[in-house]
């Protein structure tokens, strides 16, 4: 779920937000993605850094 919002590298579809589908039990678990990524990382973070970073690690595996 938050490779495919980092994966909006110049932020096209402006997702702000994350959610979870539990079908079984009828439940939408949303999160603020920007309050996710901090609390997933344990301090503040910026998404278009994260984002660029994520674009250059993709890169760097692709093969040659």
């Amino acid at each position: 779920m938050i490779g495919y919002a980092l994966m909006d590298f110049v932020d096209e579809f402006g997702i702000t937000e994350v959610a979870r589908f539990a079908g079984r039990y009828g439940y939408l678990a949303e999160r603020n993605l920007s309050q996710l990524l901090a609390d997933l990382a344990d301090c503040a973070v910026s998404l278009a850094d994260l984002r660029e970073e994520f674009l250059e690690l993709l890169e760097a595996c692709q093969p040659t």
